[in-house]
């Protein structure tokens, strides 16, 4: 049962490579990702799989930048053709750190422990996610270098509840983790544009 597309929920496919009747990866003029009929997800995919793709006609989707390795993970048999002159061993890395990126709560729900480094940014992303959709206030959105502000080594950063504040250029730059106002040096809160 082939079915030819030539469209996909990315637009109009401009190139497209079949790893197996009903397993395709396509691109378009700005973007792609792995296409799985849904009969044949039901066939090599497991549950886990399957909830993390979107459907489009016959098709689960998964997105190229970060939602590709969850159906490749499971398709072990198509390794060689999808990685060409790599070892398992290389596959398996590049697959565990995508997943543990993006994707680790999928790993988690299929009894796979997550790469911790990648798990971490992970979890910190969807603590931003949730900080911004509540607005919370100590969350940096955007900043502006000292060109912005007219003062040497003073940016200007604007939180997620609107706000915006002067802080010293070298303690934005040096922040690790979630983007924090509290990470910063702070010169003044709450600048009235």
């Amino acid at each position: 049962m082939y079915s030819y597309l030539s469209y996909s929920p990315w637009g109009s496919i401009q190139r497209r490579k079949t790893f197996q009747d009903g397993i395709i990866d396509v691109s378009t003029a700005s973007h792609g990702g792995m296409m799985v009929r849904k009969d044949i997800a039901k066939q090599v995919l497991s549950v886990q799989a399957r909830k993390k793709g979107f459907q489009y006609r016959d098709y689960l989707c998964y997105e190229e930048d970060c939602d590709w390795a969850i159906p490749v993970f499971e398709l072990k048999h198509l390794w060689q053709k999808i990685f060409k002159n790599k070892t398992i061993e290389e596959i398996e890395s590049i697959l565990m750190k995508s997943l543990s990126l993006w994707n680790a709560d999928y790993l988690l729900s299929i009894g796979v422990q997550p790469i911790d480094e990648y798990y971490q940014e992970y979890l910190n992303r969807q603590k931003e996610e949730e900080m911004l959709k509540n607005k919370h206030p100590d969350l940096i959105v955007a900043a502006w270098g000292d060109w912005h502000t007219g003062v040497k080594g003073v940016c200007q950063v604007v939180t997620a509840d609107g706000k915006y504040h002067h802080v010293t250029e070298e303690s934005y730059n040096k922040r690790s983790g979630l983007n924090l106002l509290s990470k910063c040096e702070i010169i003044a809160r709450d600048i009235r544009l």
